[in-house]
């Protein structure tokens, strides 16, 4: 009787161990408020990096983030879920391909962008918001 309470104690101690580990780990904030994230943006420049070029882009592609942590484009041939790893850096994970991408986000409180770089250094695309969610 002896060993199955002494049993019983080491596992309860066990379960409210791990409980509470697992309680006091916290997942990457961002540095910005959410409710400037949410809705929809749309690219509209790209900086070509060498020569220093930005090309304005007049029906660029959109990107939505919505609440639920989940994104769409119409850039791409999937959304896909997002996370912090930066108080500013959003990493993209599309639902095809396994595919990942991080995003920038700069907000100045006048005026807010998402940056996409790529490809060589210095390049970027610039994505501005355009609505809020509906």
């Amino acid at each position: 009787m002896k060993r199955i309470i002494l049993l019983l104690g080491v596992f309860t101690f066990t379960l409210i161990s791990c409980t509470k580990e697992q309680s006091t780990i916290k997942e990457e904030e961002p540095g910005f408020d959410l409710n400037n994230l949410y809705g929809v943006w749309k690219k509209t420049e790209v900086y070509n990096g060498v020569p220093s070029t930005f090309t304005v882009i007049e029906n660029g592609p959109t990107l939505t983030f919505l609440e639920d942590a989940t994104f769409s484009t119409d850039e791409f041939p999937c959304g896909g879920t997002y996370t912090f790893t930066t108080d500013s850096i959003i990493k993209a994970d599309f639902d095809c391909a396994g595919a990942m991408m991080d995003f920038h986000y700069n907000d100045d409180g006048d005026s807010a962008e998402i940056l996409r770089y790529f490809g060589f250094e210095g390049a970027f695309d610039r994505y501005k918001k355009i609505s809020d969610p509906e």
